[in-house]
């Protein structure tokens, strides 16, 4: 969550269109990628953007037409949509008839400034994109020319077909093989919610019950618990713990018995779809019916999945199906009279779907299945959900065998482990199985163990990112070598701290933050001091330390020096403190305790006024 220095940060919806500095000559965006996690917002954000127009909330919307698409759509009438024109398909954005219709598409064929097109969840298309891409190509930039829905989106965003119109188009990053070979005049990432944000949420979600003291209940019960918190920046699933924890709260009387929290993401889910189980079947017969329901939803939800249906015509339900709380109803915005459902977020459709799989395949096939998907995006969250129900069958040795198949996924090279997208969704998955035994014989029979040194690069880890990236962590033998270079908040630092005190390690290297956010360096020294490696391994010795952007103090210096006194740096060959802001004084109380023998190994140090090697 933290911003990197070189971004921008939109402070209203609406700033997404203006022009800033990463616009060439003041120009207004064109073409808007917007990038965001599973549930972290993206729809709701083109939701907002469609209310803004339609209020006229800025100067912005006046004398627009805005035109709305959801690329699941474009998978459920696929065949519908595979030869019309750019008109027939702009009028679908609009809802509305072909003669009411004529007008607009006059106005933007004159003046295609006028438009903003907005593309929700590209990541949700089941084609070929690449090949659409170098089909799109070879057809003439003709507005009257027929061609596919896919085709006609591509050449309005590359603007080929109403040039100068204003296009957004949202996805998850599993897309990006595809959106990165577009040119997007502006790229934004929902970063979602910082914990300040999540206590407004509790308190907006909580502004409309009578119960007086229910938002600090809630509050106090997310804020207390770091896996929680975690999970909270993602605003569905902060929607989910809102949910849940307000239905026990309310259920037992007001009385702080909330019994055990969901910890993990899958807990949540699950917590979720009992939520809505208990509260949308209340007939004498719902145990049975509603667990049939639900088996029901469970194959469907798989099935759309696998052939990338998000919307489902409404003879696939029956009344029970219907009624379970965990369906949107919708029209056909190309066949109005159609009246279609699709799951309430794409999320609960792809927990489902992991049900499905836990809970019908054998072992073997589950292993296959992870095999077969772990490299595909789409089906990521669906394996991250599979660890997680996998973890209550893991006394079946078969089952754990589904577990290892994960970790086997994960590639080490030459002992090193440079952190991506995908090496963190391996480690994830296997801090989502919560459980510390399976987790230390995955890393001891799997590549992890080869890994000697892990770098986190340029990729941004969010602090739920780096919770399961640490989690594994402590349990690789081998690690000697951790080097941390993105700038980080204090919940990430909490949890690297918490690394530092529970395995050794032979070189550190961390970066502590920007300049006017700079964190302590007392912390770092104390955790290091702390240290109670809890592997049975051969302890190694601290042999180089670097740490940059940290804060200096007083009391960071007493530390750093009681560091240094007490032998904890006596095979330290390495000392690299530049960038942590020491000054004179502090230079020279550092360089009396280093040349009283504590650190006699020591052969390069660089604390910023002073550089030695040997």
């Amino acid at each position: 969550m933290e911003v990197p220095e070189t971004s921008i940060r939109l402070e209203n919806i609406d700033d997404l269109f203006y022009p800033n500095r990463d616009t060439m000559k003041e120009e207004f965006p064109r073409s808007i990628l917007v990038i965001g996690r599973p549930g972290i917002g993206k729809t709701v954000l083109t939701e907002k953007i469609l209310r803004n127009w339609a209020n006229g909330i800025d100067e912005y919307y006046y004398d627009t037409v805005a035109f709305s698409f959801k690329f699941r759509w474009l998978n459920e009438n696929f065949n519908k949509l595979a030869n019309i024109s750019l008109k027939t398909f702009l009028r679908f954005g609009t809802r509305l008839n072909e003669e009411t219709f004529e007008s607009i598409y006059e106005e933007i064929a004159k003046e295609p400034e006028k438009a903003i097109l907005i593309f929700d969840g590209l990541d949700e298309y089941h084609g070929d994109l690449i090949s659409c891409l170098d089909q799109s190509r070879l057809i003439p930039n003709d507005p009257n020319t027929d061609t596919s829905a896919i085709n006609l989106f591509i050449k309005l965003v590359l603007g080929d077909l109403l040039k100068g119109a204003t296009v957004v188009v949202t996805s998850r990053p599993t897309a990006d093989g595809f959106y990165s070979r577009l040119e997007f005049d502006r790229n934004v990432e929902i970063i979602g919610f910082t914990s300040d944000k999540i206590e407004e949420y509790v308190s907006r979600f909580c502004d409309n019950n009578n119960t007086s003291d229910l938002k600090t209940k809630i509050w106090n019960h997310i804020k207390t618990s770091s896996e929680l918190l975690n999970l909270c920046y993602i605003p569905i699933n902060c929607f989910i713990v809102c949910v849940t924890l307000s239905g026990r709260l309310i259920d037992s009387d007001q009385r702080n018995e909330t019994g055990a929290l969901p910890t993990t993401l899958t807990e949540l889910y699950q917590t979720a779809i009992d939520h809505f189980e208990k509260h949308n079947h209340r007939s004498a017969d719902r145990n049975s019916t509603a667990h049939e329901a639900l088996k029901k939803l469970q194959r469907l939800a798989f099935l759309g999945m696998e052939s990338g249906q998000l919307i489902f015509d409404q003879v696939l339900f029956d009344v029970k199906m219907k009624t379970s709380g965990l369906l949107n109803s919708l029209s056909n915005p190309i066949f109005p009279l159609q009246t279609q459902f699709c799951f309430i977020h794409l999320t609960i459709q792809e927990f489902l779907a992991a049900r499905h799989v836990t809970e019908t395949f054998v072992p073997l096939q589950i292993k296959k299945f992870i095999s077969d998907h772990v490299e595909s995006g789409k089906w990521h969250l669906i394996i991250h959900f599979i660890a997680g129900l996998l973890s209550k069958k893991r006394f079946h040795r078969e089952y754990k065998d589904c577990i290892f198949a994960i970790g086997e996924s994960l590639q080490v090279t030459h002992g090193k482990i440079e952190l991506n997208y995908n090496e963190v969704f391996v480690m994830k998955c296997l801090r989502e199985v919560d459980d510390e035994e399976i987790v230390k014989e995955v890393c001891e029979t799997t590549t992890l163990n080869d890994v000697v040194k892990l770098h986190n690069g340029l990729y941004h880890v969010s602090p739920s990112d780096w919770a399961a990236v640490s989690y594994i962590c402590k349990h690789m033998k081998n690690l000697a070598n951790l080097v941390l270079s993105t700038t980080v908040d204090e919940y990430y630092l909490l949890e690297v701290l918490q690394l530092l005190r529970k395995r050794c390690l032979n070189q550190l290297q961390l970066s502590g933050g920007r300049f006017d956010t700079v964190i302590d360096v007392e912390r770092v020294f104390s955790a290091l001091m702390e240290l109670n490696c809890t592997l049975d391994h051969k302890h190694t010795k601290l042999t180089s330390l670097t740490l940059h952007d940290f804060g200096m103090t007083e009391t960071g210096l007493l530390m750093m020096c009681r560091f240094f006194r007490n032998g904890y740096a006596s095979q330290l060959t390495c000392l690299d403190l530049n960038c942590i802001g020491i000054r004179t004084h502090e230079i020279s109380e550092l360089r009396e305790v280093l040349n009283n023998g504590h650190c006699s190994n020591l052969t390069y140090l660089d604390i910023g006024n002073e550089l030695i090697r040997d």
